[in-house]
């Protein structure tokens, strides 16, 4: 997953270098030379990434100075080849400026390199065009945003909030479906389903009731009128938690 902070900063161009270079434990001297100032080669990633995990297990690699997006090239390449399931998050600013303010590196550049390294890619030779084959994996382009603790209920949207609540559950992501009455996530692996009700329409509360009479699988239902669900579901295989109450405690009730 490649993630872009919205903030805007004045950076230069080595500090991401410089910053992987001293999170990779780089030796100081090299820091401070010209090895920090360039993208790095994928093998060299590659090489790091199969030196601190295992293939087997679900071992997460996380690079705040996401730039070109190499880490996450060389996590999708090292899987490809040792059948690994190791994972990926990439973070970047915007790299937004005042030359600059609708600069997004992330979205410009980090997302586009994994695109093309999912799908294939070709690239010119002095003796013609040369294909690459995709890499087998998937990733999802995210863009944060802070939403006050004080006006979540009015400012949070139903997409984002059905896109944390995947994330919380599954580390999954499906497009959020405004015709649906009800935001559907099969569980897998004996975890529970994942229902999010936007509105609590009386068509809604009917589909939630025809669902659980039908199906024993156990469940978790988020509803901005979570009393009036308990009300009417009763049910012990399903759970009933109230938005955003519960955003707001796993994200810290505390600031905003």
């Amino acid at each position: 997953m490649a993630a872009s902070a919205a903030r805007k900063l004045r950076t230069s161009s080595s500090t991401p270098a410089r910053a992987n270079c001293l999170l990779l434990g780089i030796p100081t001297a090299l820091r401070r030379s010209s090895f920090c100032r360039c993208p790095k080669p994928i093998s060299l990633i590659r090489s790091l990434i199969a030196q601190a995990t295992e293939p087997d297990q679900g071992h997460i690699v996380l690079d705040f100075f996401a730039g070109s997006g190499t880490t996450g090239h060389a996590v999708l390449s090292l899987n490809d080849e040792d059948g690994g399931d190791r994972s990926f998050i990439l973070v970047s600013t915007t790299e937004a400026n005042e030359d600059e303010p609708s600069k997004n590196v992330c979205r410009d550049i980090t997302q586009r390199r994994l695109r093309a390294a999912v799908e294939g890619y070709s690239y010119r030779t002095k003796t013609g065009s040369k294909a690459v084959a995709g890499l087998p994996g998937e990733f999802a382009y995210l863009q944060a945003k802070r939403v006050p603790r004080e006006s979540v209920a009015i400012d949070i949207q139903h997409d984002q909030v059905w896109t944390v609540l995947q994330q919380l559950h599954a580390n999954a992501i499906s497009p959020f479906e405004t015709a649906s009455e009800l935001q559907i996530l099969e569980g897998e692996g004996g975890g529970p389903d994942l229902i999010y009700v936007p509105q609590l329409t009386p068509s809604a509360l009917g589909a939630l009731r025809a669902r659980f009479e039908l199906s024993a699988t156990p469940a978790v239902v988020y509803s901005w009128q979570s009393g009036l669900v308990l009300q009417e579901i009763k049910a012990s295989h399903v759970r009933v938690e109230q938005i955003p109450d519960y955003l707001i405690g796993r994200f810290g009730g505390v600031g905003s």
